[in-house]
């Protein structure tokens, strides 16, 4: 009777044990992509994959999930036109984090250039205008691009020159703000 009573309890606090653990390993996951993902968004993708079941992992941490996951397939060229589950996201951050909202905004427009829509695409490139304020130089330079590009594929070279002069600006700004 004691042993069993013993094997319960070490059962009991192995699995609370484990449990424990691996609750918290997909947060380490999720970091690590994140610190990855600029210089090595493929390490970034297998970090991810690490993650068994990003469906059952709380809302916040899902939304990460699938944000990272959409940015590391952009930046190995992988199709990301299927990616639609980013657009349940649109509007969750716009409060809390309208820095991470306007990169789901730029690359929901992402997704929708590459499924060859690019009246929505520009929508959602130009909403980020509204979180502006919130943005640094970069991500301002970045969007300026993905407009300019967007332009430029539809050949209305008018539009992307401007777009282009506007980036350009933008980084002259930010040289002149590392300067001081």
């Amino acid at each position: 009777m004691r042993l069993t009573t013993n094997i319960v309890w070490v059962f009991l606090f192995l699995s609370v044990l484990f449990s424990c653990n691996n609750g918290n390993d997909y947060r380490m996951y999720l970091n690590k992509a994140e610190e990855l993902l600029e210089e090595f968004p493929d390490s970034a993708l297998k970090s991810l994959d690490y993650i068994v079941s990003p469906e059952l992992l709380s809302e916040k941490d899902f939304h990460r999930y699938t944000l990272l996951q959409v940015q590391g397939k952009h930046k190995t060229r992988r199709d990301i036109s299927k990616d639609t589950t980013l657009f349940k996201l649109r509007g969750y951050y716009d409060k809390s984090d309208p820095e991470k909202a306007a990169i789901i905004y730029l690359y929901s427009g992402v997704i929708y250039k590459a499924q060859d829509e690019y009246e929505d695409a520009l929508t959602h490139y130009l909403n980020t205008e509204r979180l502006d304020k919130y943005l640094d130089s970069n991500l301002k330079a970045k969007i300026q691009h993905f407009i300019g590009n967007l332009f430029f594929q539809k050949r209305d070279i008018s539009e992307s020159k401007k777009n282009v002069l506007s980036w350009h600006w933008i980084i002259i700004s930010y040289m002149e703000i590392l300067k001081m």
